[in-house]
C-alpha cells in the first residue's frame, strides 16, 4: 500500500466532520427523549426486545459508510513507475589516496573527508554509469566492485577512513593498476579513472610508469587530482606545533593525465575539489536516456461496494425492524 496515492486528496478531509456529526446526534436524541418525574420505578415493566437496546443500529452504519465514501471519493490509485535506462554509461573507478596524510586539515574538515563528501556529490549526479571504489596507501584495495547502485557506491564512501590502508608508503602504480583490473573487462567503450592523492609514489610492486601503460593498452583514461594547499601545515597535532610543507609529485600526476588523455586538476581547498569533479563530468558525459512509465490501477471499488453495502443495511433496518410508525 506505499504506492497508495489519491486523485482528490482533498474530499478526505470530510473525515473530520464524522466526529462533529456523532456529537450533533447525541445531542439531538438527548433533547427529543420525553421525561416525567416519579417517586419509583418499581411498578414498571422492565424493556423488553432488542430495539430499545439497538436503536443506535442506523446511525452507526451511517458512520461506517460515510469514510468509506469518502475515501472512494478521493479515488484511491496505487502507482507503479518503471524506470529504463536506454544508451550506454561510463565505467570509472575512484581511486582515493588513504595515506594518514589525508587526515591534515588544509581541507576541512580534512583532505580526506573533504575528497569523500564531493565524490559522494559526483556519484549522485551520474545516472546509469558503472562506479567502483579502489583505496590504496600502503597496499590496494577494492573498496566498491564496479556497479551502477549509486546508494551502494554512496554507502562505501561513508565507511572509507584512513586507518584502512596506512602505513609509511603510498603504492601509487598499485593503485592504478588495483583500478585498471576493475575495467579492463568492462563492456563500456568509455572507462575512466578519478585518482586523488596528496603524496609521492615510495613504493610498491608496480611503477606509476607501468600502471600509466598499461591504462593505454586497455584505452583507460586517468583523470588526476592533487589534493593539498601550499601553505604549511601542523603535523603533530600538538602545541606547540611542528609544520611542514606537504609536496605531492604534481609532475607525475600530470603525466598520468596527459598520456591517457585524461586531465590534471590541482585541489588547494574544497572549491577547487568540487570544480576538478564538476570539470570531469563536464568531459566525461554518458549517452544515457532516462524514461520513466507510470501504471495506474484505480482502488475505489472495494470502498464503493463497502460502503453502499452499509447504506444498504441501514435502509433495510430502518424501514423494517426500526421503521417508525406515527
Amino acid at each position: 500500500m506505499k504506492n497508495i496515492e489519491f486523485d482528490y486528496p482533498w474530499i478526505l478531509y470530510g473525515l473530520k466532520v464524522i466526529p462533529l456529526l456523532i456529537i450533533w446526534y447525541v445531542k439531538k436524541s438527548n433533547k427529543q427523549i420525553p421525561s416525567i418525574l416519579i417517586s419509583t420505578t418499581k411498578f414498571l415493566p422492565k424493556p423488553k426486545g432488542i430495539k430499545s437496546l439497538f436503536f443506535l443500529i442506523p446511525f452507526m452504519l451511517v458512520c461506517f459508510a460515510l469514510p468509506f465514501l469518502l475515501i472512494d471519493l478521493a479515488r484511491p490509485q496505487l502507482k507503479f513507475s518503471n524506470q529504463s535506462l536506454e544508451g550506454q554509461g561510463i565505467d570509472i573507478m575512484l581511486c582515493l589516496d588513504v595515506s594518514g596524510s589525508m587526515y591534515h586539515t588544509d581541507l576541512l574538515p580534512n583532505r580526506l573527508e573533504a575528497s569523500k563528501e564531493v565524490a559522494k556529490n559526483f556519484v549522485r549526479e551520474r545516472h546509469g554509469d558503472r562506479i567502483g571504489i579502489v583505496v590504496f596507501g600502503n597496499n590496494g584495495l577494492t573498496m566498491c566492485p564496479l556497479t551502477t547502485d549509486n546508494n551502494a557506491v554512496i554507502g562505501q564512501i561513508n565507511n572509507i577512513t584512513t586507518t584502512d590502508l596506512t602505513g609509511a608508503a603510498t603504492v601509487i602504480g598499485t593503485g592504478i593498476a588495483t583500478s585498471i583490473n576493475r575495467l579492463k573487462d568492462g563492456k563500456s567503450k568509455t572507462k575512466i579513472i578519478i585518482f586523488l592523492s596528496d603524496g609521492v609514489n615510495s613504493s610498491g610492486a608496480i611503477s606509476p610508469e607501468t600502471a600509466i601503460e598499461l591504462a593505454k593498452v586497455f584505452n583507460i583514461k586517468i583523470y588526476t587530482i592533487g589534493i593539498g594547499s601550499n601553505n604549511k601545515i601542523n603535523v603533530t597535532r600538538r602545541t606547540p606545533s611542528r609544520e611542514r610543507n606537504f609536496e605531492f609529485d604534481e609532475q607525475l600526476l600530470m603525466r598520468m593525465a596527459e598520456r591517457t588523455g585524461g586531465q590534471y586538476s590541482h585541489a588547494g581547498n574544497r572549491e577547487d575539489l568540487k570544480e576538478a569533479f564538476e570539470n570531469i563530468s563536464h568531459l566525461e558525459k554518458s549517452t544515457i536516456q532516462m524514461s520513466i512509465t507510470t501504471r495506474v490501477e484505480e482502488q475505489f471499488l472495494p470502498f464503493l461496494v463497502i460502503g453502499f453495502l452499509f447504506v444498504f443495511l441501514e435502509i433495510s433496518l430502518r424501514y423494517s425492524v426500526f421503521r417508525k410508525f406515527p
